[in-house]
């Protein structure tokens, strides 16, 4: 039995419009009055209502009157929190940085969110051309090296359930049938690591290794960097 209360839910339906995504898998970052009324299906007087509470709290807030929303500077202050409250962070930071220093690439660390990964902390290459995933950022378990690495040493009722809601596409070259997933867990788990080979954008590969902390949800300490500066055949920065 549900029992969430609805005008709560609502509201969150506002802040959570911002992490809705095309196939680009960039959340929209800002929307006018009509944008949410056209999304969200509720009544213009309603909506103005939540938004101006939400704008009073500091979770919504515009540029200008008029302007478009954007998210509050109130979301970034519980962000701050929500990392510090994470202990996988604190305990993979000294790992984090060894691989930024032994690859000189952008080195991050992801967790398993239901179908998605979910980036929880990075630290940047030096390099001029970069791949920067901030804190944050979400995508799908079976096309980052990330989810891939994750899931090699997942139970098999995670795997069955990944593949029950389908593998989709966003590239040419991401993996979208069960069994060619399941010959690369295989090879993530016998070669140790994991190749995101331009599965998600077409621009990037990546290299995590697998990092066990515990055995159904450990911390995937990666390294990416743009496509140009790995070599294809060994899977390294070149």
């Amino acid at each position: 039995m549900d029992q969430s209360l609805p005008v709560l839910s609502k509201a969150l339906d506002i802040l959570e419009s911002f992490l809705l995504k095309p196939k680009g898998l960039i959340g929209q970052e800002s929307f006018t009055a009509r944008e949410f009324q056209e999304r969200l299906r509720i009544p213009r007087a309603t909506l103005y209502r939540r938004l101006r509470t939400l704008g009073q709290r500091g979770y919504i807030r515009r540029d200008s009157r008029g302007g478009p929303c954007k998210l509050g500077f109130k979301l970034l202050q519980l962000a701050i929190i929500a990392e510090r409250q994470m202990e996988i962070v604190t305990v993979a930071q000294d790992f984090l940085i060894h691989v930024l220093n032994e690859t000189h690439e952008t080195s991050s660390l992801a967790v398993l969110d239901g179908s998605e990964v979910v980036f929880v902390k990075s630290f940047d290459s030096l390099h001029s051309v970069q791949v920067v995933l901030k804190a944050g950022f979400r995508a799908p378990v079976h096309c980052t090296a990330a989810g891939k690495a994750i899931l090699a040493y997942a139970p098999e009722e995670k795997v069955r359930e990944i593949t029950r809601r389908g593998l989709e596409s966003y590239t040419p070259s991401t993996i979208t049938r069960t069994g060619d997933l399941r010959t690369q867990l295989q090879i993530v788990r016998r070669e140790g690591y994991s190749l995101n080979l331009g599965e998600l954008r077409g621009d990037r590969e990546t290299l995590p290794r697998p990092y066990s902390m515990t055995a159904t949800k450990p911390p995937h300490p990666s390294g990416s960097s743009p496509r140009w500066n790995v070599s294809p055949a060994s899977g390294f920065p070149a």
